[in-house]
């Protein structure tokens, strides 16, 4: 058995907490079968190791939360957002695979950590 992933699975009330908190989190939206075909579970799961306890990561079902796209205007899927509370700092959308973004995606947790 390996170990427990460390990205959490987000209900629409939990996405809502984690946006609005003071720490920094990460929160993937779309739909359940695009997060692995679009390879952002391992990408996720390496950001949530990295950061540790500075960076909350979730999946969040598009589908099961239209409150919550609604009030952050996704229209695309899928679509990385960042929070710091509850702003959206970056927003990255779309794309076949979100690995080619890891390097800049990195940049930009590390400045927005760093800027808290």
């Amino acid at each position: 058995m390996g170990n427990p992933s460390r990205v959490l699975e987000l209900d629409e009330a939990a996405a809502f907490a984690a946006a609005g908190t003071a720490a920094a989190a990460l929160i993937y939206v779309a739909s359940p079968r695009l997060v692995e075909t679009e390879g952002a579970g391992p990408l996720l799961e390496a950001l949530a190791t990295r950061y540790g306890g500075r960076l909350s990561c979730g999946r969040l079902d598009r589908d099961k939360a239209p409150r919550f796209a609604h009030t952050y205007g996704l229209t695309d899927s899928p679509t990385l957002l960042l929070f710091r509370r509850g702003r959206v700092l970056h927003r990255l959308v779309g794309g076949p695979c979100l690995d080619p973004f890891a390097p800049a995606l990195r940049s930009l947790i590390e400045r927005s950590l760093e800027a808290a």
